[in-house]
């Protein structure tokens, strides 16, 4: 299908931010609705992808393309290893740019967790680059939980 879809793909090609937002929106809802059957598109989707996670600039694309990401995982489950490499060292690079607008960080976290539960075991040798950025980010978390005072 996406082979088939290449001239609209050309969206990518285009420098409206707005644009490539729509385009992943679109991408998320055809993940959604093709679950697991997406696989077979993932070969010529993933330079799209790789350029929505690696535009810091339009930090609203690199957070809709996170979500894709997310959607990617829950669609393909262990489907996504193949990629997975790629996916981590980006997510990691941009936890650790401060070009990176602050807004996209928490769903990168979530995202890590969406990859875990798709990859299952074969997570365990990012453990030791996710878990020190999951560590420096604690003491910037709010407390949900309402402060007790002693009477």
């Amino acid at each position: 299908m996406l082979a088939e879809q290449a001239p609209r793909l050309r969206v990518f090609s285009s420098r409206s931010a707005p644009a490539h937002e729509e385009a992943m929106l679109v991408i998320g809802a055809l993940v959604y609705a093709s679950g697991s059957g997406f696989e077979k598109y993932m070969p010529e989707f993933f330079q799209y992808l790789e350029m929505g996670l690696q535009n810091f600039e339009d930090y609203q694309v690199c957070a809709t393309t996170v979500g894709v990401v997310g959607d990617l995982c829950r669609a393909l489950e262990d489907k996504i290893l193949p990629y997975c490499d790629n996916i981590m060292t980006q997510l990691l690079k941009e936890l650790s740019s401060n070009e990176l607008h602050r807004s996209v960080k928490p769903p990168i976290f979530s995202c890590f967790g969406d990859i875990s539960l798709a990859i299952g075991e074969h997570f365990e040798k990012y453990l030791i680059y996710t878990m020190p950025m999951l560590q420096s980010a604690r003491p910037n978390c709010r407390s949900t939980q309402p402060v007790l005072k002693k009477t």
